[in-house]
């Protein structure tokens, strides 16, 4: 939605379709309502049971668990925007000259399809809670990005990285980024970037990460191939260690990075189409599926980076409420019997890691 003043040139670039949309009186919208309560209760609930796991089950080192588990609980960010944005969105909270005009678009540069206000007052809230959205929104964009960057860190540190715990590396990644997305949120919301670019750099992130990907599992196959030849110089126990776990851990995330892809891709498409009127007829509809894509994303992540490890998938799978109660009521167990634990078999590869350089 692009928001003008009245006696200004200046535009804001809000991430929200609707504006004083009567929604809620359409009976029909109860039920839509308490769905999409049901799916962020679910996603909230996935998310913090896929932190969990990883971080307590670590198949990878702890680094690239601290960047993900950040990543994901950005979410809440996002849906903490959406509850402020949502009665602008349904006209609960009416704003604009014409209060009692409804105002549909993404993006325009028709005037008469602009929310037009006094000032940045106004909308006060609005204005913050979009920041934080575009924020959420651009840090989804760059964070595949960041997770490449520490497996670079990895590579550069070949020789001791995952015998060393380097907590800095995720600290100043994570500083890094935000240094990045908070300025765009900025300059986005307040029309300084124009579309177009904005949308490159999406584009552009997209390729990075598939590019990115492969060109680092060919070089890790490379590396390793030579290491097994006997053709590299200063060849040592922990490069090859390294080599071993930055295969590893491309092959795991291999369904992750082509999810990354297509998700992004299809975000984009559906941007465009909204953008330049494509789907005339048809956008409320298609703004309603983008709204949910842009908060899925964390879900989908959450879905496709616990299922790519067997062993994070069936501890997410018993983890489930009602497969839990299940299965206490099919095989009780004795209390004085402690339940197997996966976590020592998962860690048995650091624990041979941390011997090689004893």
């Amino acid at each position: 939605m692009i928001v003008a003043y009245e006696n200004s040139t200046q535009f804001l670039w809000l991430p929200v379709y609707s504006i004083n949309d009567r929604a809620h009186e359409s009976p029909i919208y109860i039920f839509l309502a308490v769905f999409q309560i049901f799916i962020y209760c679910s996603t909230g609930y996935i998310i913090v049971k896929t932190c969990s796991i990883f971080l307590q089950i670590k198949l990878f080192h702890e680094n690239i668990n601290i960047l993900m588990a950040w990543f994901l609980c950005q979410w809440f960010e996002a849906i903490l925007a959406k509850m402020v944005i949502l009665p602008y969105q349904t006209g609960l909270i009416q704003v604009g000259e014409n209060p009692g005009k409804a105002y549909f678009s993404w993006w325009t540069s028709e005037k008469s399809e602009m929310l037009i206000v006094k000032n940045k007052n106004e909308i006060w809230s609005l204005y913050i809670s979009s920041c934080f959205m575009w924020h959420y929104m651009w840090s989804v964009i760059f964070a595949p990005v960041i997770v490449g960057v520490e497996r670079l860190c990895a590579s550069y540190y070949i020789q001791n990285y995952e015998n060393s715990r380097r907590r800095h590396i995720p600290i100043l990644l994570i500083i890094i980024t935000n240094l990045i997305t908070i300025p765009y949120a900025y300059f986005v919301i307040n029309d300084r970037i124009p579309f177009l670019v904005a949308y490159a750099q999406c584009v552009l992130n997209a390729f990075t990460v598939l590019f990115g990907y492969l060109i680092g599992y060919r070089v890790n196959i490379i590396w390793r191939n030579r290491m097994e030849g006997g053709r590299i110089d200063n060849y040592s126990l922990a490069r090859k260690f390294q080599v071993e776990e930055n295969i590893r851990y491309l092959v795991l995330a291999r369904r992750l990075v082509f999810v990354v892809v297509i998700y992004l891709s299809i975000s984009l498409i559906i941007l465009i189409c909204l953008v330049f009127g494509v789907v005339q007829g048809y956008n409320t509809v298609f703004v309603h599926i983008l709204d949910n894509v842009i908060l899925s994303a964390a879900l989908v992540v959450s879905i496709t980076w616990i299922f790519c490890s067997p062993i994070w998938k069936d501890a997410f799978i018993k983890s489930l409420p009602l497969v839990r109660k299940f299965r206490k009521m099919s095989r009780p167990q004795n209390r004085f019997t402690p339940n197997a634990s996966e976590v020592p078999e998962t860690e048995i590869y650091f624990i041979q890691l941390k011997n090689a350089w004893v």
